[in-house]
């Protein structure tokens, strides 16, 4: 039995030609528990059994910061991906740079892992990841106290590199300015009905851009999403009731 705002979620999605309909999925927070470190957050049995069982009912894409290659490894080719928080779309076998500017970004971003990999020893905890087009920070480890100091040095690199400033949970980064998941969804889209569902910050940017849509805010966060659920196991029980019911 599906809890009130889960219900009401159903009867908007009934409302919509699922033939027509595509859900926009984000993967950590949202499919996934947060995890100390990105490469724990493994894909489990259940979620790749229910992923390949909706996406066969629902046209569905996985919307991510993380790499094209990451997620990949997590979840195979099956599915149609955005990733680096929308600068490149994976689809039927082929790759668009929707940012139309990742070659010269992926090798900023080299250049500023190379330059501050000293920022781990000076920061003990954050360790650093160069996604070729963002560099993460990932400081879930580090002592908080510190953490204003970091997203000042990281601010400080944004700048100077004519990159834009991203913080979310256990998280910054320098990322593609003009680039976020809320364009992208809009043009992969292109006019379709839609659900979108995620987590953090990146994905308060896809609810604003995309108000027409089913917005869903896994967490309990103040979001601007139309319906708010708790958790990951939320999204999957609602996953489940869309494949079952409608």
């Amino acid at each position: 039995m599906a809890d009130p705002v889960t219900a009401e979620i159903l009867d908007a999605t009934r409302r919509m030609d699922h033939r027509d309909l595509m859900v926009f999925l984000d993967y950590d927070g949202t499919l996934t528990q947060i995890m100390p470190k990105p490469s724990l957050a493994t894909p489990d049995g259940d979620l790749k059994s229910l992923l390949a069982e909706f996406s066969g009912k629902f046209t569905t894409v996985i919307v991510t910061g993380r790499t094209l290659e990451d997620i990949r490894d997590f979840l195979g080719d099956a599915y149609s991906c955005i990733a680096l928080h929308g600068s490149l779309y994976y689809h039927d076998g082929s790759i668009e740079d929707l940012s139309g500017r990742i070659q010269e970004y992926s090798r900023i971003t080299s250049t500023i892992f190379g330059s501050c990999k000293f920022l781990e020893k000076r920061f003990p905890g954050m360790v650093m990841y160069d996604k070729h087009g963002g560099v993460l920070f990932h400081h879930i480890a580090m002592n908080p106290a510190l953490i204003p100091d970091l997203q000042q040095e990281i601010q400080g690199l944004a700048r100077e590199y004519g990159m834009s400033f991203y913080r979310g949970k256990n998280v910054m980064e320098v990322r593609i300015p003009g680039i976020d998941k809320g364009t992208a969804i809009r043009k992969v889209r292109n006019g379709h009905p839609a659900m979108i569902a995620g987590d953090d910050a990146t994905d308060e940017e896809a609810f604003v851009a995309n108000p027409e849509a089913i917005t869903i805010h896994v967490g309990n966060n103040e979001s601007s999403a139309r319906y708010s659920i708790p958790d990951y196991r939320a999204m999957r029980n609602l996953m489940r009731l869309m494949i079952d019911d409608i």
